[in-house]
């Protein structure tokens, strides 16, 4: 009898996938910290106009309700877990743990 060769589990769109415990998940996961880093705007692009504290309290539950609509629960509730609090045109949200954070 001959040993059958073998095969690789794919994916729907017929691309491998990678054990998570292989080196290339840990190569796949750091170039997704990686393109993650990219995605934080710097400084000089984000407004510099004055806001109130109310006025970025609303904007805050109305992009919260977005995500929630888009199906994205549980960032809904990470948003609406505690008030954010506005220093300057920074906002500070603080969240519980760091599994929240992740």
């Amino acid at each position: 009898m001959e040993a059958a060769a073998p095969t690789r589990a794919t994916t729907e769109l017929g691309e491998a996938k990678v054990s998570a415990f292989s080196l290339s998940s840990i190569k796949a996961k750091r170039e997704l910290q990686e393109a993650n880093k990219s995605f934080v705007k710097k400084v000089e692009h984000l407004p510099t106009e004055p806001f109130t504290q109310t006025e970025m309290l609303e904007q805050w539950y109305k992009y919260a309700q977005r995500l929630g609509d888009k199906g994205q629960k549980i960032m809904e509730s990470l948003l609406l877990i505690s008030d954010p609090k506005l220093e300057g045109t920074k906002i500070i949200h603080e969240l519980p743990n760091e599994g929240s954070k992740d």
